[in-house]
């Protein structure tokens, strides 16, 4: 990384892809490259998304990600919603953004905006959710991509499953039989991926 934005560096790059998840001091790749920038998450939005996209959020009827509640809140869950999105907010903003305001000025200098002001040269930003599941107004760069989508490649279906950091793997092993899983992912073409994972769960698989 660090060659690649060496002043030295005649790298050029049409497109930054980037996690949209409490990393803002890498989109400054893409003022340092002067390429659009998208980001990605592998869950739906958080009030931090929203908040850093101007799109409305709505505490009053619309449960937080990181908030377990159903989607009938009574007045005491609503107050609850409404105080895990101010702190994150809150913490986002104050306590979070200076870390990468340090990171931003001691790899890219003062050439680029303030970390803060990155965001918002996102152009778009792709979220793991279905618009029916998560019924929510959204600003037009938001795009949910609903998950992964079988791939047509040599005229036959590929699947990928793609178990992400938002999974917990030891939980899952506990609560399924993996090899049943597994047996019924092999009468299909399947690509299995995994983020990360202990090693003594890793076999399991």
């Amino acid at each position: 990384m660090q060659r690649l934005i060496s002043p030295n560096s005649t790298e050029k790059f049409d497109l930054i892809i980037v996690e949209c998840l409490f990393y803002d001091a890498f989109y400054a790749l893409s003022y340092h490259f002067d390429a659009p920038l998208i980001g990605i998450s592998s869950i739906p939005a958080m009030s931090i998304h929203h908040y850093a996209f101007g799109n409305p959020i709505s505490w009053a009827y619309l449960p937080d990600v990181l908030f377990d509640s159903g989607e009938n809140m009574n007045l005491l869950e609503r107050i609850i919603n409404t105080y895990y999105s101010l702190y994150q907010i809150v913490w986002y903003r104050y306590m979070f953004i200076p870390v990468q305001e340090k990171m931003v000025r001691k790899y890219f200098g003062n050439s680029v905006p303030l970390a803060h002001q990155l965001v918002s040269n996102m152009d778009l930003l792709l979220l793991n959710f279905h618009p029916f599941l998560y019924p929510h107004a959204h600003v037009p760069g938001i795009i949910p991509i609903r998950g992964s989508r079988p791939i047509n490649q040599y005229n036959h279906n590929l699947t990928q499953v793609h178990i992400s950091n938002n999974i917990k793997i030891s939980l899952l092993t506990k609560s399924i039989n993996i090899q049943k899983f597994l047996q019924h992912l092999i009468t299909y073409e399947t690509i299995l991926r995994i983020n990360t994972c202990k090693k003594n769960t890793a076999k399991s698989f």
